[in-house]
């Protein structure tokens, strides 16, 4: 590997951080190398992670965690001032494309300033591997939703400025816009926090007042579900389909949230409160309506037929506590009335109870639900008996 530049790193001391001044061109350079290579020459060498930063880097293709990343151009300073990104782009990381700048000024009481960037992607193999080295499991979701999702093209922009005047609060705003796969994203909102000494203050996050809503709008339905995680439960066509949220209230206390869901004669609604900062775990109280869904039977299915739908209409409340799960349901399914109540509380031994009541009962059909007989055997069974009789 050909590389010129400088690279210099200062260990903190009680009047600085730590700091590291880096400006290298190469036209190809081997990261994973150059990591191994450093530790077997420093040692057990302690290094603080450097909070004043002055980047400037030009490599025509490099390797990073076995990822290649081609054309990177990147002029950037971190420091106690702010931030200051004039550049950081890379044209092909196995696959995407990303472009980044930003310019936030701490020096003032509350901080200001913006950020863009934007982010295009043929595949999201490239991006698949890496996380596979920090975060496997969010690597086999996005593996599993990588091919609805792409193409993908999103631009984002993030701004932050003074809060009302005489206020030590800082106001952010972020917006989010494209296309991923069949589906077209718009992602809005606002974040009020307090500040200190021209630093947003992370302790006081969890007091944040927070604005959102978003929209996904999906050209087929079945991209939709995917992107919700739903599509393995209830199927639907492909028809056109929205998702819509708000969410509103407090960061680290209740959040007022609204979701609306729509694919063809699909319509799933929920509102009502969450709070997902307990140390005890998520609660929530949730009014959910569902109308006109294809469950999927649990039941397995043959290899050559596709997979029971029971129709279903159904409104619920839903109480989530600590370790508990209470919901209260009333509707239709499969054409039967169902009302009652289901109490699950995650604990060892998991424990359900509850009572639900059933308006009609096919019991012979129910039996061979439970031992695995097919519905169109049970149908002919029953046609045979009569026959005899």
């Amino acid at each position: 590997m050909t590389v010129e530049g400088r690279v210099a790193y200062a260990w903190a001391n009680d009047e600085r951080p730590a700091r590291l001044d880096a400006a290298i061109t190469a036209p190809e350079i081997d990261l994973d190398r150059v990591n191994a290579l450093s530790k077997a020459l420093l040692g057990g060498a302690a290094f603080d992670w450097p909070r004043d930063v002055t980047l400037s880097l030009k490599i025509g293709r490099a390797i990073v965690a076995g990822v290649e990343a081609k054309q990177t151009d990147v002029n950037m300073r971190i420091g106690a001032n702010g931030i200051e990104i004039e550049r950081l782009a890379i044209a092909d990381l196995g696959g995407a494309a990303l472009a980044v700048k930003a310019r936030i000024d701490t020096k003032a009481q509350t901080p200001r300033g913006a950020l863009t960037l934007d982010f295009d992607a043929r595949t999201l193999d490239g991006l698949v591997i890496l996380l596979e080295k920090f975060a496997p499991q969010a690597a086999d979701q996005l593996r599993v939703s990588a091919g609805r999702l792409t193409p993908v093209s999103l631009r984002a922009s993030f701004a932050v400025d003074q809060g009302p005047a005489g206020s030590a609060l800082a106001n952010a705003t972020f917006k989010v816009d494209g296309r991923a796969g069949a589906s077209r994203i718009a992602l809005q909102g606002d974040v009020g926090t307090a500040s200190d000494a021209g630093k947003l203050d992370i302790a006081a996050l969890g007091a944040a007042q927070v604005n959102l809503s978003g929209r996904v709008d999906a050209d087929e339905g079945v991209a939709l579900m995917d992107l919700v995680g739903l599509d393995r439960f209830i199927a639907v066509d492909k028809r056109p389909g929205r998702l819509t949220l708000t969410a509103k209230g407090q960061l680290g206390g209740d959040l007022v949230v609204d979701g609306q869901l729509a694919v063809g004669a699909l319509g799933i609604s929920a509102n009502g409160s969450l709070r997902v900062s307990d140390r005890a775990g998520p609660s929530a109280g949730l009014n959910l309506k569902i109308v006109n869904a294809n469950i999927r039977s649990p039941r397995p299915s043959a290899a050559d037929r596709s997979a029971e739908l029971l129709p279903t209409s159904v409104s619920a409340s839903v109480d989530l506590t600590e370790a508990t799960l209470f919901t209260e349901v009333a509707g239709t399914v499969a054409g039967t009335n169902v009302a009652g109540r289901v109490v699950l509380r995650n604990q060892q031994p998991m424990t359900v109870d509850g009572d639900i009541e059933i308006g009609t009962l096919d019991l012979p059909a129910a039996i061979a639900v439970a031992i695995g007989i097919p519905a169109q055997a049970t149908a002919s069974q029953r046609e045979h008996g009569r026959g005899r009789s």
